[in-house]
């Protein structure tokens, strides 16, 4: 689909896209788009990032909790960005996590997390489309049985999903 439409860019180098494209491919507010260049083109690509949309994840997290009986929460590389308790939420990740993340590699078991001692937990990275940034965050204070650890999975895989389709 090719459709061209003029626009000025203004003293800070903006562009406005207008309202009807936006409407088209249904880009919001606040959003992220990918810009791209190839050849002498600039391509703008709508982000489907999945971290964007914190209110979708908080309501899987809070339906799993109330399930599963735990703490639910996601981090990007930095910062817990989405979690059950709201406690957590702009706590910055540890190293231990933040290697957990740049390995890819998950991790479960009982210790020290988030100043809280003797918790059982699992962590494993989120993986979109080969790019790995945020790790999904399982915490309890009660022995990780077959069921906790297999919603947690269900629920990383539905995550993925939902990036997939949207």
């Amino acid at each position: 689909m090719k459709s061209g439409m003029l626009r000025k860019i203004d003293e800070l180098g903006r562009i406005v896209i207008p309202k009807e494209i936006r409407k088209n491919i249904n880009i919001h507010d606040g959003e992220e788009l990918e810009i791209l260049v190839e050849n002498n083109s600039i391509l703008l690509k709508k982000s489907n990032n999945i971290l964007n949309n914190k209110s979708l994840l908080k309501k899987l997290l809070l339906l799993f909790s109330d399930y599963l009986k735990v703490g639910l929460m996601i981090s990007d590389n930095e910062k817990i960005i989405v979690s059950t308790e709201d406690c957590y939420i702009d706590m910055v990740i540890n190293d231990e996590l933040r290697l957990l993340l740049n390995n890819r590699e998950s991790k479960k078991g009982i210790g020290n997390i988030f100043n809280l001692s003797n918790i059982y937990y699992i962590v494993n990275p989120i993986i979109i489309d080969g790019s790995c940034n945020s790790l999904l965050i399982l915490l309890c204070d009660h022995e990780l049985n077959d069921d906790i650890i297999n919603s947690f999975n269900l629920l990383l895989n539905l995550i993925i999903a939902i990036y997939d389709i949207t």
